[in-house]
């Protein structure tokens, strides 16, 4: 929830600013997506951003817990969810992830951010729903595994997407390399702000 201090006006700010990245990559990447401004997820995740220089949010994604709404994406995957519920599986849903023109170069920072935040919170497992045609590399870096997929869901894009797990305790060292991650999970290093800080 945001803080109704002064220091509001600024989270304020930045929520917009998340809110109009989203708005501008979604319409123009996935026009099916049209809860972007306002999404009710947004208040029970962890949401992330970077900004650029000049203050502009130029990179956002979330962490969305399961909670009172449970995850997003959970009318498509509902036998998983079931699942782990049942299971006692710690899980959440990466999603809303995206980076304009002037957050380039910071792609890793943001998976060492998922990886050691959710570490820090016990999460097990990540659903992360992804083009097919990116399936590999989640493979390759950290052992993700596809759960279910979707042939024609395309969220208005160009390749069908796929629901991928990612285990945390079966990350690759090669994905430690790349993002610099911690296999402690100490998070001490990375700064979160905004809605849905835990």
């Amino acid at each position: 929830m945001l803080d109704p201090r002064p220091e509001g006006i600024e989270q304020d700010r930045i929520r917009e600013g998340i809110w109009d990245l989203r708005q501008r990559v979604y319409s123009r990447k996935f026009p099916e997506v049209n809860q972007v401004r306002d999404d009710p997820y947004d208040y029970q995740s962890c949401v992330i951003y970077s900004r650029s220089t000049e203050g502009r949010v130029c990179a956002t994604a979330r962490i969305a817990f399961d909670g009172d709404l449970g995850i997003p994406e959970a009318a498509l995957v509902d036998r998983l969810v079931d699942g782990y519920r049942r299971d006692g599986v710690q899980f959440a849903e990466l999603g809303r992830f995206m980076i304009d023109d002037e957050g380039r170069g910071i792609l890793d920072s943001f998976y060492r951010a998922y990886y050691e935040l959710g570490a820090a919170w016990g999460i097990q497992l990540y659903l992360m729903f992804v083009p097919d045609n990116k399936v590999s590399l989640y493979r390759r870096l950290m052992d993700a595994r596809v759960a279910i997929s979707f042939r024609d869901l395309t969220f208005g894009g160009n390749h069908p997407y796929v629901c991928m797990e990612w285990w945390l305790d079966r990350t690759r060292p090669r994905f430690f390399s790349w993002s610099g991650a911690s296999r402690s999970g100490d998070a001490a290093a990375v700064q979160v702000r905004g809605e849905g800080e835990r």
